[in-house]
Protein backbone atom coordinates (compact mmCIF):
# COMPACT_ATOMS: atom_id res chain seq x y z
CA UNK A 1 0.00 0.00 0.00
CA UNK A 2 1.51 3.58 -1.28
CA UNK A 3 2.66 5.62 1.96
CA UNK A 4 1.05 8.36 0.71
CA UNK A 5 -2.15 7.10 0.04
CA UNK A 6 -2.65 5.39 3.48
CA UNK A 7 -1.28 8.52 5.50
CA UNK A 8 -3.48 10.39 3.67
CA UNK A 9 -6.99 8.11 4.09
CA UNK A 10 -6.75 6.69 7.19
CA UNK A 11 -6.16 8.05 10.83
CA UNK A 12 -3.74 8.19 13.34
CA UNK A 13 -5.23 5.09 16.14
CA UNK A 14 -7.52 4.18 13.55
CA UNK A 15 -10.19 1.59 15.27
CA UNK A 16 -10.98 -1.54 13.33
CA UNK A 17 -14.44 -0.10 12.12
CA UNK A 18 -12.45 2.32 10.14
CA UNK A 19 -9.84 -0.27 9.19
CA UNK A 20 -12.52 -2.83 8.16
CA UNK A 21 -14.18 0.36 5.77
CA UNK A 22 -10.45 0.96 4.60
CA UNK A 23 -9.53 -2.78 3.87
CA UNK A 24 -12.80 -2.36 1.45
CA UNK A 25 -11.50 0.98 -0.37
CA UNK A 26 -8.09 -0.71 -1.10
CA UNK A 27 -8.74 -4.28 -1.36
CA UNK A 28 -6.39 -5.64 1.11
CA UNK A 29 -6.85 -7.56 4.22
CA UNK A 30 -7.76 -6.26 7.53
CA UNK A 31 -4.22 -7.30 9.19
CA UNK A 32 -2.52 -6.51 6.02
CA UNK A 33 -3.72 -2.81 6.35
CA UNK A 34 -3.45 -2.42 10.72
CA UNK A 35 0.30 -4.00 9.85
CA UNK A 36 1.19 -0.86 7.23
CA UNK A 37 -0.99 1.18 9.81
CA UNK A 38 1.66 0.28 12.60
CA UNK A 39 4.44 0.56 10.14
CA UNK A 40 3.65 4.09 8.99
CA UNK A 41 3.25 5.22 12.77
CA UNK A 42 -0.26 5.30 12.60
CA UNK A 43 -0.60 2.81 15.07
CA UNK A 44 1.15 2.96 18.62
CA UNK A 45 2.76 -0.81 19.44
CA UNK A 46 -0.36 -1.16 22.15
CA UNK A 47 -2.71 -0.32 19.87
CA UNK A 48 -1.29 -2.47 17.25
CA UNK A 49 -1.43 -5.47 19.71
CA UNK A 50 -4.93 -4.83 20.57
CA UNK A 51 -6.47 -3.90 17.16
CA UNK A 52 -4.92 -7.76 15.93
CA UNK A 53 -6.28 -8.52 19.00
CA UNK A 54 -9.86 -7.51 18.49
CA UNK A 55 -9.37 -8.45 14.51
CA UNK A 56 -8.48 -11.79 15.51
CA UNK A 57 -11.52 -12.60 17.33
CA UNK A 58 -13.71 -11.52 15.13
CA UNK A 59 -11.96 -13.84 12.54
CA UNK A 60 -9.69 -11.94 10.81
CA UNK A 61 -6.28 -13.88 11.45
CA UNK A 62 -6.93 -17.04 9.42
CA UNK A 63 -9.66 -14.93 6.92
CA UNK A 64 -11.55 -12.55 5.56
CA UNK A 65 -15.30 -12.95 7.41
CA UNK A 66 -17.00 -10.35 4.70
CA UNK A 67 -14.60 -11.80 2.08
CA UNK A 68 -12.62 -10.03 -0.13
CA UNK A 69 -13.16 -8.26 -3.71
CA UNK A 70 -11.48 -9.27 -6.93
CA UNK A 71 -7.70 -9.06 -7.06
CA UNK A 72 -5.87 -6.70 -8.24
CA UNK A 73 -3.94 -6.72 -11.45
CA UNK A 74 -1.05 -5.84 -12.55
CA UNK A 75 -1.84 -3.01 -15.71
CA UNK A 76 1.00 -3.73 -17.09
CA UNK A 77 1.03 -7.06 -17.57
CA UNK A 78 -2.20 -6.38 -18.92
CA UNK A 79 -0.96 -4.00 -21.27
CA UNK A 80 1.57 -6.33 -22.65
CA UNK A 81 -0.89 -9.33 -23.34
CA UNK A 82 -3.27 -6.73 -25.20
CA UNK A 83 -0.24 -5.84 -27.58
CA UNK A 84 0.81 -9.60 -27.89
CA UNK A 85 -2.96 -10.38 -28.57
CA UNK A 86 -3.13 -7.43 -31.33
CA UNK A 87 -0.13 -8.93 -33.18
CA UNK A 88 -1.51 -12.23 -33.29
CA UNK A 89 1.45 -14.03 -31.08
CA UNK A 90 0.42 -17.36 -29.95
CA UNK A 91 1.47 -17.74 -25.81
CA UNK A 92 3.57 -20.55 -26.84
CA UNK A 93 5.70 -18.33 -28.93
CA UNK A 94 6.01 -15.64 -26.45
CA UNK A 95 7.28 -18.36 -23.87
CA UNK A 96 9.59 -19.70 -26.41
CA UNK A 97 10.96 -15.83 -26.78
CA UNK A 98 11.43 -15.75 -22.80
CA UNK A 99 12.92 -19.07 -23.19
CA UNK A 100 10.00 -20.80 -20.65
CA UNK A 101 7.99 -23.69 -21.63
CA UNK A 102 4.48 -22.84 -21.71
CA UNK A 103 3.87 -24.51 -18.00
CA UNK A 104 6.47 -22.33 -16.77
CA UNK A 105 4.90 -18.82 -17.98
CA UNK A 106 1.35 -20.20 -16.90
CA UNK A 107 2.92 -20.39 -13.80
CA UNK A 108 4.38 -17.02 -13.59
CA UNK A 109 0.92 -15.55 -15.09
CA UNK A 110 -1.85 -18.00 -12.97
CA UNK A 111 -4.91 -15.70 -12.23
CA UNK A 112 -3.29 -12.38 -14.24
CA UNK A 113 -4.09 -13.53 -17.65
CA UNK A 114 -7.08 -10.98 -18.95
CA UNK A 115 -9.29 -13.02 -21.26
CA UNK A 116 -11.97 -10.01 -22.55
CA UNK A 117 -10.39 -7.51 -24.19
CA UNK A 118 -10.18 -5.67 -27.84
CA UNK A 119 -9.80 -9.17 -29.51
CA UNK A 120 -12.31 -10.24 -27.01
CA UNK A 121 -14.34 -14.43 -27.88
CA UNK A 122 -15.51 -14.45 -31.33
CA UNK A 123 -13.09 -11.73 -32.76
CA UNK A 124 -10.28 -13.97 -33.73
CA UNK A 125 -7.92 -13.59 -30.96
CA UNK A 126 -5.48 -16.87 -30.88
CA UNK A 127 -5.26 -16.22 -26.91
CA UNK A 128 -9.22 -16.53 -26.48
CA UNK A 129 -9.89 -19.65 -28.52
CA UNK A 130 -10.95 -22.55 -27.17
CA UNK A 131 -8.61 -25.94 -27.95
CA UNK A 132 -9.39 -27.53 -31.02
CA UNK A 133 -11.58 -30.82 -30.50
CA UNK A 134 -9.50 -33.83 -30.95
CA UNK A 135 -9.69 -37.66 -30.67
CA UNK A 136 -8.78 -39.09 -27.61
CA UNK A 137 -7.10 -42.48 -26.76
CA UNK A 138 -10.70 -43.91 -26.69
CA UNK A 139 -11.86 -42.85 -30.35
CA UNK A 140 -14.29 -40.44 -28.85
CA UNK A 141 -14.01 -36.75 -29.67
CA UNK A 142 -12.75 -34.57 -26.76
CA UNK A 143 -14.70 -31.52 -25.46
CA UNK A 144 -13.50 -28.22 -24.56
CA UNK A 145 -12.60 -28.87 -21.22
CA UNK A 146 -13.17 -24.97 -19.49
CA UNK A 147 -15.77 -22.88 -20.65
CA UNK A 148 -14.72 -18.73 -20.32
CA UNK A 149 -16.28 -17.48 -17.31
CA UNK A 150 -15.51 -14.13 -15.23
CA UNK A 151 -13.05 -14.87 -13.57
CA UNK A 152 -10.34 -13.65 -15.71
CA UNK A 153 -7.83 -16.21 -15.30
CA UNK A 154 -6.44 -18.85 -17.66
CA UNK A 155 -3.90 -21.68 -18.42
CA UNK A 156 -1.52 -21.28 -20.84
CA UNK A 157 -1.75 -24.99 -22.48
CA UNK A 158 0.40 -25.13 -25.84
CA UNK A 159 -0.89 -22.49 -28.47
CA UNK A 160 -4.49 -21.89 -26.56
CA UNK A 161 -5.44 -20.44 -23.35
CA UNK A 162 -8.08 -21.95 -21.29
CA UNK A 163 -9.83 -20.43 -18.14
CA UNK A 164 -9.03 -21.59 -14.69
CA UNK A 165 -10.32 -23.41 -12.62
CA UNK A 166 -10.31 -26.82 -14.78
CA UNK A 167 -11.45 -30.28 -14.41
CA UNK A 168 -8.97 -32.72 -14.98
CA UNK A 169 -8.03 -32.14 -18.28
CA UNK A 170 -6.64 -35.31 -20.18
CA UNK A 171 -3.61 -36.06 -21.11
CA UNK A 172 -4.01 -36.09 -24.79
CA UNK A 173 -5.70 -32.56 -25.27
CA UNK A 174 -2.98 -30.10 -26.01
Amino acid sequence: MPRVSVLGHMPAGAHVDQILHGKRIRNVSAMALTYRLHDLGLLSDWQYRSTCAELSSLGYRSAEPQGMAQRETSQVLTKILTALRAKHIRPSAAAAELGLTSEEMNRLLFGLTLLDGPLGPGEGSPWLMPPPRRSGPSGRRASTPCAPSSTGRATIRGDHAITEPCQSVPEWIP
